[in-house]
């Protein structure tokens, strides 16, 4: 096995690491984020009734909140805007670079009783290095391949006298 084979071998196996330890992360917050769609806090608003809830945000983190209504319902507070999921499901999610307590206000602006359903994860934001692993781990084992492949060409050509 010569030098660039060798050279080849270990920059794709670089790549195959950095790619699997982004992964395992990436599947870490997946799973987070999917507990709250199940674990929360169910509950009837009457007409023209607030709900109010305080989350502290430890800076630089996420905080997942997800709530389901029985009809549409006015809902303020969230720092960015939620991501409507279905009919009156919504995911929010939103990276705080300062600690801060979000107050969340729910109110049924409704006419009937509303059943209500919310949830929420203070999570720690993804680590810079996700982006870095998944940019970088691709390009090394394709480059880790290449060269693997050059010297496996280099050491098969038989020199000429």
């Amino acid at each position: 096995m010569n030098t660039f084979q060798k050279a080849g071998i270990i920059i794709a196996i670089v790549g195959v690491v950095l790619l699997l330890a982004s992964i395992a992360e990436i599947y870490s917050i997946d799973s987070s984020l999917s507990s709250i769609l199940v674990h929360g806090e169910s509950l009837s608003l009457k007409p023209k009734e607030f709900y109010n809830i305080s989350v502290l945000v430890p800076s630089n983190h996420v905080l997942a909140m997800y709530y389901n209504s029985s009809l549409p319902i006015q809902v303020t507070g969230f720092p960015t805007s939620p991501t409507k999921i279905t009919n009156n499901s919504w995911l929010e999610l939103a990276v705080l670079s300062k600690s801060e307590t979000v107050d969340v206000s729910f109110y049924n602006n409704n006419t009937n009783n509303v059943n209500l359903f919310h949830s929420y994860k203070v999570l720690p934001a993804p680590s810079p290095l996700l982006t870095v692993g998944i940019l970088a781990s691709i390009p090394l084992i394709i480059i880790g391949i290449v060269i693997l492949v050059l010297g496996f060409i280099k050491s098969r050509r038989k020199p000429t006298t």
